[in-house]
């Protein structure tokens, strides 16, 4: 056999050497090739459908974030074509962007999926795709985002607030009743109860207060009954913008800061009440926060933590948002896959 054969099998045994190698590198880092011999890489969705915008990003085995879009408000609640439509244009832009055949699952987080007969009704409004499709609400989604898979309690606390834990497959709430009912702690509730005052202020036949004198120039109003007439014209998320004014006068104002520290002690009682239902005694009790209220608030956040460090019968640790709520898709299906 003459030199130069044998050169060139010794070629074609180490190319299928590098090959074989290169194929199980591809495989077990979840990449595949498609007909062209491209790389393409298998991945997860989320969709956290919020009242503002819906936003869908696509992760790795591995959480690494490989494509992301946004799109309008996806609250079906509010109007469900419309919400639907900004839903399934983020799904289709990701499929587009990485190729739908690689999208093993997507979770969706929906705010209001549990309002009797809405996730039936989503589900077959979502039949076609091609990839399981997981429906939950989006604080369940917060709580897998925040917690990154661990069991434990969230507190939403913006507009509106809810407190939600799970433990293993077992879901648990408090709140989340509304501003009719609820809401406590919440930018609508700070905002609701410095309206208030600004009306006590006038039954008991008192000088507008600072605080009072705020509200009222906020809505551009000379009185409390123009006052009264506006507000309840307006939506809970237009009302819950006076929140922001008392955060702004807190910082030289006693009645303002008075409003924030009552806000952390509302949610401190609701996270307590939340945490007694639950049966999670092992570690520290797990407490995530997202919302602009308990998480960009000073005041709100040390008073949240003065009564739990005061009420709690558990030890606990506070567990800050790091990335999107989006990413609960991601520790949604790595549990799964642990079952």
């Amino acid at each position: 056999m003459s030199m130069l054969i044998i050169k060139v099998m010794a070629r074609i045994i180490v190319t299928r050497k590098i090959v074989s190698i290169g194929i199980k590198t591809l495989l077990k880092n979840n990449i595949s090739l498609n007909k062209t011999g491209s790389e393409t890489m298998k991945y997860i969705m989320g969709v956290d459908c919020g009242g503002t915008k819906t936003e869908a990003i696509a992760y790795d085995k591995k959480g690494h974030v490989l494509k992301q879009t946004v799109t309008g408000f996806g609250n079906l609640v509010i109007a469900y074509e419309q919400a639907l439509g900004h839903i399934k244009e983020a799904v289709t832009t990701l499929f587009q962007e990485l190729g739908q055949e690689n999208c093993q699952h997507i979770v969706l987080g929906i705010a209001g999926i549990d309002a009797g007969g809405l996730k039936e009704r989503v589900q077959a409004d979502l039949q076609g795709w091609p990839c399981p499709v997981t429906l939950m609400n989006d604080g369940q989604l917060a709580q897998y985002a925040i917690l990154k898979g661990a069991n434990g309690a969230i507190i939403i606390a913006g507009t509106g607030s809810v407190m939600i834990g799970r433990v293993e497959n077992q879901w648990y709430r408090v709140g989340g009743w509304g501003h009719l009912f609820g809401d406590d702690g919440s930018a609508y509730g700070i905002a609701r109860a410095a309206i208030q005052q600004c009306l006590a202020e006038y039954d008991q036949g008192q000088e507008p207060s600072a605080l009072s004198q705020a509200v009222l120039n906020f809505f551009k109003v000379g009185d409390v009954l123009a006052l009264t007439r506006q507000v309840y014209a307006m939506n809970k998320g237009q009302i819950a913008e006076v929140a922001v004014v008392v955060a702004d006068l807190a910082a030289t104002n006693q009645d303002a800061q008075r409003l924030l520290v009552e806000a952390g002690q509302a949610l401190a009682q609701q996270v307590s009440q939340l945490a007694s239902k639950m049966s999670d005694n092992q570690g520290p009790f797990n407490i995530g926060l997202n919302g602009s209220v308990i998480e960009k608030n000073p005041l709100v956040y040390q008073a949240f933590n003065d009564y739990l460090a005061e009420h709690f019968n558990q030890d606990y640790q506070l567990i800050k948002k790091t990335a999107s709520c989006a990413s609960g898709a991601y520790y949604y299906q790595k549990r799964m896959e642990a079952k």
